[in-house]
């Protein structure tokens, strides 16, 4: 799910977004402690505690090699 915020040239206005951004990437890449790192700073904000506690679930138990980033919700 993404949520429009803006233009991408004004993203130097969006301190928390484009921490988040630089979170997601560093998830992707698989470097789950370095996204940590970053949005442990942004924990007031919802989608960055969501994003922690599956980077923290990831580093503590790495994903196979072929992992595509993908998030599968077990439970509702």
């Amino acid at each position: 799910v993404y949520e429009l915020l803006g233009r991408l040239d004004a993203a130097a206005d969006r301190g928390p977004e484009r921490a988040y951004e630089r979170a997601l990437e560093r998830y992707w890449a698989r470097d789950f402690r370095g996204a940590l790192a970053i949005l442990e700073l942004q924990l007031a904000d919802p989608p960055s505690h969501v994003l922690a506690e599956r980077a923290r679930a990831l580093a503590a138990n790495p994903p196979p090699p072929e992992w595509d980033g993908v998030y599968v919700a077990r439970a509702k």
